[in-house]
């Protein structure tokens, strides 16, 4: 990774989890990692939102009860095509997995999430926010480019 790009690099992000102890214990977790992060229990107060927040990495919940997480992601990347987006469920499934990749998201996470696991998932988001941009200034060539 060249090295404008910090392995450590602290973000803004959005924590869409309508299980308020579970996405407060997450964000906690965030927190501590330095990340600043914005809760929601919904997912149309998360959109609503994001004119107001620069928001780099998006964590959601695929079963949030008025936006489903596959929803939440296609607008998040409408509104920013830079944005990186981590999925949570409780009920991890291999079609829901592919699903969740189809629209976007870097990872796919089992709640409860683990420590370890978040930070890892949160740096392949940071990298993979870091890549479209470089790729949309023509940086570095799509895997479809290269020889």
């Amino acid at each position: 990774m060249p090295q404008d790009e910090p392995r450590k690099q602290r973000c803004s992000v959005f924590l869409v989890d309508p299980e308020l102890p579970e996405g407060e214990r997450t964000a906690a977790i965030l927190a501590e990692l330095g990340h600043r992060v914005a809760v929601f229990s919904r997912g149309r107060d998360a959109v609503a939102a994001f004119p107001e927040h620069d928001l780099q990495v998006l964590i959601t919940d695929l079963a949030v009860p008025d936006l489903d997480g596959f929803s939440l992601m296609r607008l998040a990347e409408q509104y920013d095509p830079f944005i990186s987006s981590v999925a949570l469920t409780c009920k991890p499934a291999y079609s829901t997995a592919v699903e969740a990749m189809r629209y976007g998201a870097v990872d796919y996470l089992e709640k409860p999430v683990l420590t370890s696991a978040l930070m890892h998932a949160v740096r392949r988001a940071l990298e993979a926010r870091w890549l479209k941009q470089e790729r949309a200034r023509g940086m570095v060539a799509a895997p479809e480019d290269r020889p």
